[in-house]
């Protein structure tokens, strides 16, 4: 969903600045600020845990704290990348 609303919006700036103005407007709602972050998130997440899975393809990290530990470490990272990227 979020990917979709990126790519409209570079149809909206194509419209004009009227439509851009629009949409600037419309990113200033809460609520669509909240969801941008989300999408943020499930980027960064999507990033940290492919990372993992190279780690996995290599043999390490299949003990179960090993497992454990990597994904407080996924979720941790996640959320500061998106804290720093916001």
């Amino acid at each position: 969903m979020g990917l979709i609303i990126y790519v409209a919006s570079f149809f909206i700036i194509l419209q004009g600045n009227d439509s851009y103005l629009q949409l600037q407007t419309m990113l200033d709602y809460t609520i669509i600020r909240i969801g941008i972050w989300f999408f943020i998130y499930a980027l960064f997440f999507h990033l940290c845990h492919g990372i993992r899975h190279l780690i996995w393809d290599v043999g390490q990290g299949f003990e179960k704290d090993d497992m454990d530990r990597n994904a407080i470490i996924e979720l941790a990272l996640s959320l500061v990348l998106t804290l720093i990227f916001y």
